[in-house]
């Protein structure tokens, strides 16, 4: 028979290694769950309640920006496409796979940064979103940006560089793809980064997609020179 006091022993400690797996288990959570701005919460809240234009009709679901509130860079892309649609977070399909690539050569963490799009709805086909529904759309996007305060907005694509930089109708990316650019709606030194898409990048060369990562390298040194460190450790 077991004295009495090996038993206690054993439960003691059966018992304090299960507390601690709750304590280790509860901080790992903690971790990885972000704490949302309450008003953010109300944002998006608001957005999944949208139909304002005959997108929401058409798609699986709202795609809302994700991040943390405020933060320091900010990058918009066009909408979202048939992963994004499905799993509700924004550039998580191979366009959002590649920008997490780019961000992480450039030492810039994603999870420090907000990650939006101009529409919040999936357009038919994931064709480019129509002035009329991006005109029904873009105040998602104003308010986002109220919250987030960012110092620099990155615009991934013609829609969104289009939009922010107020453009004609004749407006090309091309022509100011990696060229900071002023911003009065946004904080002093607050500078829009035009650069091409990923899903523009994903059918170009290497090289390329280089070119645009030392894009994000001085969208970095921009904000660490300016705010605080945005890397990666």
């Amino acid at each position: 028979m077991t004295p009495w006091w090996v038993r206690n022993v054993w439960d003691i400690a059966v018992f304090w290694t299960i507390a601690l797996l709750v304590v280790f288990v509860s901080l790992a959570i903690m971790r990885f769950t972000p704490v949302l701005n309450p008003e953010v919460e109300s944002l998006r809240k608001r957005e999944q309640q949208c139909t304002r234009c005959p997108l929401r009709a058409g798609c699986t679901q709202v795609v809302p920006g994700i991040g943390p509130s405020p933060a320091p860079i900010m990058i918009v892309g066009e909408a979202p496409g048939a992963d994004e649609d499905k799993q509700g977070l924004p550039f998580v399909g191979a366009s959002g796979q590649l920008l997490s690539r780019m961000l992480e050569a450039a030492k810039i963490d994603r999870e420090a940064i907000w990650v939006s799009n101009v529409v919040r709805c999936r357009p038919p086909d994931n064709r480019r979103p129509e002035p009329a529904e991006i005109a029904a759309c873009k105040m998602w996007l104003w308010e986002e940006m109220k919250l987030v305060d960012p110092l620099v907005v990155v615009a991934l694509g013609n829609t969104p560089a289009k939009l922010l930089l107020r453009g004609k109708s004749t407006f090309k990316i091309s022509r100011v793809v990696g060229q900071p650019q002023p911003a009065d709606f946004l904080k002093e030194q607050g500078i829009v980064v035009p650069m091409y898409h990923p899903s523009y990048l994903l059918r170009q060369s290497e090289k390329d997609v280089q070119e645009a990562t030392r894009i994000f390298v001085k969208v970095r040194n921009y904000v660490d020179a300016r705010v605080h460190t945005v890397g990666v450790c």
